[in-house]
């Protein structure tokens, strides 16, 4: 029944083998036999690629350096791999896993999906290097603000600092009129797709105090609209933030449900305020970093977890 109300059938390496039904257009997809060949020859490369600080260190070089309007070249892979200290063996592999994620459909406005080999060189700020400078922050106040609005197991003293929190942004790009942060995490939450479900995203982001790393991020890019857009609103300029979970992204033939392996929020225009408010200084001090101020918090949920698995804290 499901084929005789298909226009399109796709055979996946039976080819003539398979029942032929008149009046169909027949697609073969070659499958390359298993047999013989061990379990790691046979993964998805999302799956067999190593985990660990400096196997991320290595796909962020690359989507850092690759052209989004091309397929990433698989020499670019390699050298970054070698850079690395990693094989090179499945660059080729690794290539086309990365260009299938640039051309992963992003969530846009009113339901309407945008692409990063879309969007052209010039509209893009790749390792964006901000400093918020602050005196006297209250640390609960800033969690108690982005646990407002998103899930968020934290737990700060009174503890009140002052400096330069400084950060970097993989990607802000401009994409159906508004800016939008993108954060590569190439953390492994298990084999298969399944494991990048919406479910698995939110404990991931839950774990690791992510939305409080995304709405610094927001507060430096919306920081920098409003110096750089005379008629700067964040209501009409902010797109949001799009956490890509890089071994989550399927190749050309996968189907997943939406909100699968990218996480997409959008911090409201009251707390990027509010968020203003509480970094707003005078003077110059010290620099410290997006991390210190998650260490300077417990982390309840994700306290006493090894986190030697994961690529990105």
């Amino acid at each position: 029944e499901d084929v005789a109300a298909s226009d399109v059938v796709i055979t996946m390496g039976c080819g003539d083998a398979c029942p032929i039904f008149p009046g169909k257009r027949y697609e073969d997809w070659a499958l390359e036999d298993p047999a013989g060949k061990g379990v790691d020859a046979v993964r998805p490369i999302r799956d067999r690629f190593t985990a660990g600080p400096q196997a991320g260190v290595c796909l962020h070089d690359v989507l850092e350096r690759a052209d989004f309007r091309c397929p990433v070249p698989a020499p670019l892979v390699a050298e970054r791999l070698s850079v690395a200290g990693l094989p090179t063996d499945d660059a080729a592999e690794v290539a086309q896993w990365l260009t299938d994620v640039i051309r992963w459909p992003m969530p846009g406005v009113d339901g309407l999906a945008w692409r990063l080999d879309q969007i052209e060189p010039e509209q893009q700020v790749r390792e964006l290097d901000f400093l918020l400078s602050a005196q006297a922050v209250d640390s609960r106040a800033v969690i108690d603000a982005v646990a407002r609005e998103f899930p968020l197991d934290l737990r700060a003293g009174q503890a009140r600092w002052s400096g330069f929190l400084r950060g970097f942004i993989d990607l802000v790009v401009h994409a159906q009129g508004r800016w939008w942060i993108i954060d590569w995490k190439s953390n492994r939450l298990g084999d298969g797709l399944a494991a990048y479900d919406p479910s698995h995203l939110i404990r991931s982001i839950t774990d690791h105090a992510y939305a409080l790393q995304w709405s610094l991020y927001a507060l430096a890019v919306h920081r920098l609209l409003a110096l750089r857009l005379p008629d700067y609103d964040p209501e009409r300029h902010f797109g949001g933030v799009c956490y890509v979970y890089l071994r989550g992204v399927p190749d050309a033939t996968g189907t997943v449900p939406p909100g699968h392996a990218v996480h997409a929020a959008r911090p409201s225009a009251d707390l990027l305020r509010r968020l203003d408010r509480l970094f707003q200084s005078r003077g110059q001090f010290c620099i410290t970093r997006v991390g210190d101020l998650l260490q300077a918090a417990q982390v309840g949920a994700g306290a006493g977890r090894d986190q030697a698995a994961d690529d990105d804290v």
